[in-house]
């Protein structure tokens, strides 16, 4: 029991001193509660794949488009603003790489490879799919 205590308040300490970044606050060991009920709803979810793989289709099925119907809007709003925040907060400025590196590409030359792995996926995905499809 003291040392929960003494976990606590050390805790308690870290959260009102916030400027001692030399040492963060690490939580040592497993939270066996979050572990084992994560794990047994993994399992339960395969076994019912196992069992009735129809029915956990169906049920699948049913939630994406209830979920896609009535919040689909929801998802691209807060992607586009996840997006936004990261690229404008500190975030955005990370270098890649080891510190004071330069960097290899310019932003321009990013983007343009970025750009074209977008279609070079689309394309190839695009390519075998189309067919099969019709």
């Amino acid at each position: 029991m003291s040392s929960e205590v003494t976990k606590t308040q050390e805790l308690i300490r870290h959260l009102k001193n916030p400027t001692t970044k030399l040492r963060p606050f690490k939580r040592e060991g497993l939270d066996k509660v979050v572990f084992f009920s994560a794990g047994f709803l993994a399992v339960v979810f395969v076994v019912w794949g196992f069992v009735s793989p129809d029915r956990l289709g169906a049920v699948a099925g049913t939630l994406l488009t209830g979920v896609m119907d009535n919040f689909g809007w929801l998802f691209v709003i807060a992607a586009t603003i996840f997006a936004i925040v990261v690229a404008l907060k500190k975030f955005g400025r990370v270098p890649l790489g080891k510190d004071d590196e330069t960097p290899q590409f310019k932003t321009s030359s990013w983007i343009a490879m970025m750009f074209a792995t977008g279609m070079g996926i689309g394309l190839v995905f695009s390519a075998v799919g189309e067919p099969l499809f019709f």
